[in-house]
């Protein structure tokens, strides 16, 4: 008696589960989510694959990028990447920012879908990729310019070497910028996406800056971010390729991505005041 009541409490709660309106959107996106994560993966594994010259679309328009905003030449070397001999400086592919160019578009892609109805679904997986693909160009333009401007300084010495300042100036670079992405992608969803359930979508300015959205705010870029650069190289056994180094990379990703969640909450608790 007492098991066949358990099963049955056991199905209620499953089937109270299934009708819940989150696992309703879930289901009706799954679709979405699975092609989204099937181009993750492609862009992934060709990075991990790929060459010098099978870059080539990521690195050529940076450098063209970079030399049109500095007025620096690069010229381009196969095997190796876009030189500048003047400034000493590489545009190889670890430079290439397809990682982050991979959390832009997760970032982006699974923050509308909820939002969008029928062919528009379809429209934003593809304006998704547009969209992460061209912050990509422009965040690694100024990631290179700011490296450039700190190897000709005397900003590195002792501990902090070349190496650890450019990564620090990396990591501080990515986080700020997903920032950006979430609140740009947020507001687009505001004003331009199609509502499933109009109580889903902020429709106040109060709304959207209340506290319980500003931590949300701040943690879904973190995820997104911490999930590429940590969690995957730990799946995956990248990280025993230099265990210290990429010890020493977990540090400094979660003390700057740590102060940029702070940061953005601070923000928006401030905003709230006024």
């Amino acid at each position: 008696m007492l098991l066949k009541q358990f099963q049955l409490t056991m199905k209620d709660l499953c089937m109270t589960n299934l009708k819940h309106p989150g696992i309703k959107l879930i289901r009706k996106n799954t679709i979405f989510y699975v092609l989204t994560c099937c181009i993750i993966f492609i862009l992934k594994y060709h990075y991990s694959q790929a060459s010098c010259n099978n870059l080539a679309w990521m690195l050529s328009p940076t450098a063209t990028l970079v030399e049109f905003v500095t007025g620096i030449d690069f010229l381009y070397e196969p095997q190796t990447g876009f030189i500048s001999h003047q400034c000493h400086i590489i545009i190889a592919p670890a430079c290439a920012g397809v990682n982050f160019m991979i959390t832009a578009l997760g970032l982006t892609a699974f923050s509308g879908f909820s939002h969008m109805i029928g062919k528009h679904k379809f429209l934003w997986l593809i304006a998704s990729v547009l969209w992460a693909y061209s912050v990509t160009l422009c965040v690694n333009t100024l990631r290179i310019m700011i490296s450039i401007f700190t190897y000709q300084s005397t900003l590195f010495g002792g501990y902090l070497t070349w190496e650890r300042i450019h990564r620090l100036e990396g990591i501080f670079i990515y986080c700020i910028a997903l920032y950006g992405v979430h609140a740009i992608v947020r507001m687009g969803v505001r004003y331009y996406g199609h509502a499933l359930n109009s109580k889903k979508i902020i429709s106040t300015p109060s709304a959207f800056f209340s506290e319980s959205t500003a931590i949300w705010i701040g943690i879904t870029p973190l995820i997104w971010y911490i999930g590429l650069t940590i969690i995957i190289p730990v799946l995956n056994g990248a990280y025993k390729k230099n265990t210290s180094m990429f010890i020493e990379h977990c540090l400094m990703v979660f003390l700057i991505s740590g102060m940029c969640w702070g940061g953005t909450v601070l923000f928006h608790k401030l905003r709230n005041r006024e």
